[in-house]
């Protein structure tokens, strides 16, 4: 798999946008891209028919969820955005700077102390 990355700059820090395109051995339907997007359990589906349209909006939502300071733990993708053509996909997902550094900090502890045998727990 091929992979092509745009970042989107901003002066505020709290998260950040990301562009992406990829590029499978094989092709795959949309619907077969998302599915396996499912099988991650740290991305969670937004879509701008709901009103998610822009960083902020989705930091009210994680507020709305009564998510504390509006902390998304998750990556954020636009479900709705997602292109499939052939083999190639492109998409568009959001990250809060602490979404993946603070559960892999926590996965690398319940794994060191053995508390967890399942990474999916």
């Amino acid at each position: 798999m091929e992979e092509n990355r745009i970042a989107v700059q901003r002066i505020e820090m709290a998260m950040e946008i990301e562009r992406e395109g990829c590029k499978f051995y094989l092709e795959a339907g949309r619907e077969e891209v998302l599915d396996a997007f499912r099988d991650a359990p740290r991305i969670a589906f937004i879509r701008m028919s709901d009103g998610i349209v822009a960083l902020n909006s989705t930091m009210e939502l994680m507020k709305d969820l009564g998510r504390p300071r509006g902390d998304m733990w998750e990556v954020a993708l636009w479900e709705d955005v997602l292109t499939v053509n052939g083999n190639e996909a492109y998409y568009t997902y959001q990250v809060d700077n602490q979404a993946i550094v603070v559960p892999e900090n926590i996965d690398v502890i319940r794994a060191l102390t053995g508390t967890v045998k399942d990474g999916r727990e």
